[in-house]
């Protein structure tokens, strides 16, 4: 499956530099992104046993604000559900990661048909696990990203983002007291479209 999305990745970027709309002037201009893409979760523990995560399934979206020609600041939320398991315990379940960010971008061409961009910001991550009360905690994002504009208002997008976190303590809602900590540190591939309001 990586092998996959990093061949996707590589046909993109190259496909996207090619023919298309000019992108326009990001100052003043409001931008509304939807999202979907994989993400590569971090393992976590329970009662000291290793729990792995699966590859997950992300979606979300934001609104971006154009500050100058070439900066931007956005408010995203996504959210990433996986399946998490251990082979010491029976404590496999569900864990859903939701990530509500604020982030600066910085565009490097404008009046570009292909825009890339680089960006960041602070993360809360409400973090949720089967039959478990998690913390929410604070993280940071990095991402970076091409805008490819097909008129002068919509633009298809791809992005890759890193969320680096603390982990979130859990504990056990059904039985005997157990406990464990949850990394919602994680690396997601993302695709989608932007549509800017003129």
């Amino acid at each position: 499956m990586k092998r996959l999305l990093l061949g996707l990745i590589m046909i993109a970027l190259p496909a996207m530099t090619a023919g298309g709309a000019a992108g326009e002037n990001l100052e003043g201009k409001l931008g509304l992104t939807a999202r979907l893409g994989f993400s590569l979760p971090s393992d976590s523990t329970w009662s000291g046993a290793n729990l792995s995560g699966d590859m997950g399934f992300t979606g979300g979206g934001g609104l971006l604000f154009g500050v100058t020609r070439n900066v931007a600041v956005e408010v995203e939320a996504t959210a990433t559900r996986y399946d998490m398991k251990t082979d010491s315990f029976a404590k496999d379940g569900t864990a859903t990661v939701t990530n509500l960010s604020f982030n600066a971008l910085y565009h490097f061409a404008e009046y570009s048909k292909a825009t890339p961009y680089l960006g960041g910001g602070l993360s809360i991550l409400f973090n949720d696990y089967s039959n478990a009360d998690v913390d929410t905690v604070l993280g940071v994002n990095l991402k970076g990203g091409l805008d490819y504009f097909i008129t002068p208002q919509i633009a298809l997008n791809i992005e890759l983002k890193g969320v680096i976190s603390p982990t979130a303590h859990m504990r056990d809602l059904t039985g005997p007291y157990t406990g464990g900590s949850f990394d919602p540190t994680s690396f997601s591939s993302l695709f989608g479209v932007r549509y800017f309001f003129h």
